[in-house]
């Protein structure tokens, strides 16, 4: 008996990790974005960087989500993704990732930084072709109307 209960602790314990880890699991409170070091080495970008800040995922964090609560809409992400340098899956962050915010406002009104903010968009739109049609026709809508 003494066994069955140790193994079952165990299983438990490591179900409980794997739930945490996980995109989906239950994310921790989400520390305020801090102002970027005006000495702090940026990405190669050609977005405008003037107030852009720095913001450290946690567990629960996606891109995506990020996006929605820093900028009101989930469909900047590649944005962040431009800023922060990431060039793999950006569905593949992990907890402890430091992301480059931009300052979306500053970008969105120059003229020539709000095009490459709508080429990003729609850039990123194109690898959901074959995923799913909806997302990419939602952010080819939303990169539209900016």
């Amino acid at each position: 008996m003494k066994k069955f209960l140790c193994t079952l602790l165990t299983a438990l314990a490591v179900l409980a990790v794997l739930a945490v880890v996980s995109c989906g699991g239950a994310p921790a409170p989400a520390p305020a974005a801090a102002p970027a070091p005006a000495s702090a080495p940026a990405a190669a970008t050609d977005l405008i960087m003037d107030g852009a800040r720095y913001y450290t995922t946690v567990g629960g964090d996606c891109l995506s989500s990020v996006a929605e609560r820093e900028y009101g809409n989930k469909y900047y992400f590649p944005i962040i993704q431009r800023a922060s340098g990431i060039t793999t899956n950006p569905d593949l962050i992990y907890s402890g990732l430091r992301l480059t915010l931009v300052d979306i406002r500053r970008n969105l009104a120059d003229a020539g930084a709000k095009a490459r903010v709508k080429q990003y968009i729609t850039a990123a739109a194109a690898s959901y072709d074959n995923r799913n049609s909806s997302v990419a026709a939602e952010m080819r809508n939303f990169a539209n109307g900016l």
